[in-house]
């Protein structure tokens, strides 16, 4: 019995040494952070922090750093990284590439100038001590990167600029720290410099060649081992940052290259994206900011009014330098204040490099005991008006997202019109899928389309004959569904089954979709050449001809995220559609999520109009003339096998039918067999009176000319 109490007393003598105990206490804390003490309407991040200070070995010593935490925070510290390279646009970031190289510019030498002036001349320390504390200023940590990414306004150019800053200045910093080292050690040389060029040439290579070569083929023979993509891509980041350090670099350095590297291959919408973000934002990314507070001492700092007044210098000298970048940046590429707010926010922070370069520099005999302990305060007020200000900037640049004012104030009205009338407030999408045809590709076809602030649920209907097996049939086809249910729920995305027997297929979906009510369908492409009339015509059988709704008629045999472009093929006077704006929003979505170039074939009149519209999406779009629609043989010289062909058709009546369209699956059978294709049948209505774009006289002409051919058919 002695034994025994000796036994559960040592287990619950501070600090904690029982592992288990010790992780029980690190996930009580998160869950208070994350749940409860919310309330408080003070942010997480700054509730974990103080928690590791107050629960730490420098406060009641309940827990203290050991192995196991240190390797938490690390991977941590890694996955904020590796979730910034994958949360951003590259397409966006390749636009503003200069101005990310200009704030990195500016986000580097503005801090280490205040700095080595502040430390110099206020603290009175050696030249080398100045450098390294230039240094710490110069980096930063986006350690509230999670707030803005919570937000979902990751995919502002301010946040694409301040990552591609954060890059270029941390890269830059730990650069010249390393050559600061070196000199003060005698080593550096040529030698150092060529073992720097080679190690960051080969880092690169293997980095944006070969991981995303392993992973593009993984995903191809292993298709439907989820679980094991998700492994991958952990493995892929973790050598990539090993292969960062064994090059001489940061560790986050290889993380951030390895989430640019398979950027485009894991898509926002993913299961495997919301995967890598669940298990970061829950565990790992919580465990490094809880490390930051039991890594501070405060008791050191508390009495000591000259640590005191270094720790109000260093954190003032280092928000307002970081400040100063942020405003310049704004003012030369006419931002908006909220925007500058949010810069300021992501990168005014010091946490893990921070403490890496003071401690570098108090070893080598450069930095005091006392700056080591005004780090401490730095690092908790910075990471605190860091998190206060981007959870107040996010919130207010969400609101404006959420309400259009941006698109208000500096779009068109024509955009403005276009978007918030034929754009509906809640979709419906309909996926109606058959035995004979790879649904799961529709699937995910309609989960990237979706808009991301509709609250119903994805809906998938199955059209089974009603004939003798019908039931066999129906149960087959529930249970083949049952995994991609449970995919769905892992993108946090409802999904619901609707099953139903007709004696005709194109009427079944018809139905389905008026008891859905959808607005949009997703189906598949008959293998059948002959059943297309059957299903598309604008007979009573026919789902076009009988559905007034949006169509994407889909032939994917690829992975989508295996595709290198989306060849549009528009038809002229598409933009008068009903439904444009939507099958027009939902291909630039498509575009986003995989992150490909557009390739538009139109003549130069709807190019036009179409750009006169959204020309502020448009960045990445190409166009070519395009008016042979008779014949689709000219297009093999444009296209290629990896190519996503979209052509946009139209029902008989509307402002864009021609004849020649009704041939267009059957073209596109025939002429590009190995490419995946999409035919977009739009939704039938009124025209699109768009501001500015006037009906053509040729048009109103061709309109009058098809009812009088209606009327002398109907005649004979």
């Amino acid at each position: 019995m002695g034994e025994l109490l000796d036994s559960i007393k040592e287990m619950f003598t501070l600090p904690v040494h029982n592992q288990i105990l010790v992780f029980s206490i690190l996930l009580i804390l998160i869950l208070l952070s994350s749940v409860f003490l919310k309330r408080l309407r003070v942010p997480g991040i700054i509730i974990l922090i103080i928690s590791g200070l107050v629960f730490g070995p420098h406060g009641v010593g309940l827990i203290e750093q050991n192995q196991a935490i240190d390797l938490f925070s690390t991977i941590g510290l890694l996955y904020i990284m590796f979730i910034v390279g994958l949360d951003l646009d590259l397409n966006d970031f390749r636009i503003h590439r200069s101005k990310s190289i200009l704030h990195g510019i500016l986000t580097f030498s503005i801090p280490m100038l205040a700095g080595f002036v502040v430390s110099r001349y206020v603290l009175g320390m050696s030249s080398m001590g100045c450098m390294l504390v230039a240094c710490v200023f110069a980096t930063h940590t986006l350690i509230s990167y999670p707030i803005a990414s919570k937000m979902e306004v990751v995919k502002d150019v301010s946040v694409a600029v301040t990552v591609g800053g954060t890059i270029i200045t941390d890269t830059a910093a730990l650069i010249l720290l390393a050559l600061l080292l070196g000199h003060s050690s005698g080593h550096v040389g040529w030698g150092f410099a060529l073992r720097m060029l080679l190690s960051g040439i080969v880092l690169f290579l293997t980095i944006f060649k070969l991981f995303p070569w392993v992973l593009k083929l993984f995903f191809r023979r292993f298709e439907n081992e989820k679980g094991a993509h998700f492994i991958l891509v952990l493995a892929i980041m973790f050598m990539s940052s090993f292969l960062a350090q064994l090059g001489g670099f940061e560790p986050i350095i290889g993380a951030f290259l390895a989430g640019l590297a398979v950027n485009k291959m894991i898509p926002s919408t993913s299961a495997l994206m919301n995967r890598i973000a669940f298990i970061g934002n829950t565990l790992f990314i919580p465990f490094f900011i809880i490390n930051v507070g039991l890594m501070m001492d405060f008791r050191s700092v508390i009495g000591d009014w000259w640590v005191i007044l270094i720790s109000l210098v260093l954190t003032a000298a280092a928000l307002l330098s970081k400040w100063g970048a942020a405003f310049i940046t704004q003012k030369l590429f006419n931002m908006t204040a909220i925007q500058r707010q949010l810069m300021f926010g992501l990168s005014g922070s010091h946490a893990a490099i921070t403490i890496a370069v003071i401690l570098v520099g108090v070893r080598a005999g450069f930095i005091s005991e006392d700056v080591l302990n005004a780090a401490v305060v730095l690092i908790l007020l910075t990471c605190t008006v860091s998190a206060v200000l981007t959870e107040r900037a996010s919130r207010k640049l969400a609101l404006q997202m959420n309400k259009h004012l941006e698109a208000s104030d500096n779009l068109s009205d024509d955009e403005s019109n276009a978007r918030n009338k034929y754009m509906p407030s809640v979709e419906n999408i309909l996926v109606t899928i058959s035995l004979e045809v790879v649904f799961e590709r529709l699937i995910d076809f309609a989960l990237m389309i979706r808009d991301k602030k509709s609250t119903r649920p994805l809906l998938v209907g199955t059209v089974l004959l009603n004939d003798e097996g019908a039931e066999n049939k129906v149960r087959a086809t529930r249970e083949s569904l049952k995994k991609y249910v449970k995919e769905a729920s892992a993108s946090e995305i409802p999904l619901n089954v609707m099953t139903t027997l007709d004696y005709n297929m194109s009427g079944g979906i018809v139905r389905l979709t008026k008891e859905a009510m959808a607005d949009i369908i997703v189906m598949g492409w008959p293998r059948k050449m002959g059943f297309l009339d059957k299903l598309l015509g604008a007979n009573a059988g026919g789902v076009v001809g009988n559905t007034n709704k949006t169509v994407f008629m889909c032939k994917l045999t690829k992975q989508l995220i295996l595709h290198k472009r989306i060849v549009l093929i528009v038809p002229p006077y598409a933009e008068y559609e009903a439904g444009f704006s939507i099958w027009f929003e939902k291909v630039l979505k498509l575009s986003r999520e995989l992150t490909l170039p557009i390739l538009m074939l139109s003549n130069g009149q709807t190019y036009s109009a179409i750009k006169k519209v959204y020309a502020r999406k448009m960045a990445k779009f190409s166009h070519s003339e395009f008016d042979k629609w008779d014949s689709f043989l000219t297009l093999k010289r444009v296209i290629n096998e990896t190519d996503l062909i979209i052509v946009v058709s139209a029902r008989p009546g509307s402002a864009s039918y021609k004849e020649e369209l009704e041939q267009v699956p059957i073209e596109l059978e025939i002429r590009f067999v190995k490419n995946d294709r999409v035919v977009i049948y739009p939704q039938h209505g009124a025209q699109n009176k768009i501001q500015g774009l006037e009906a053509a006289p040729t048009l109103q002409l061709r309109n009058i000319g098809r009812g009088l051919s209606g009327m002398l058919k109907g005649g004979n």
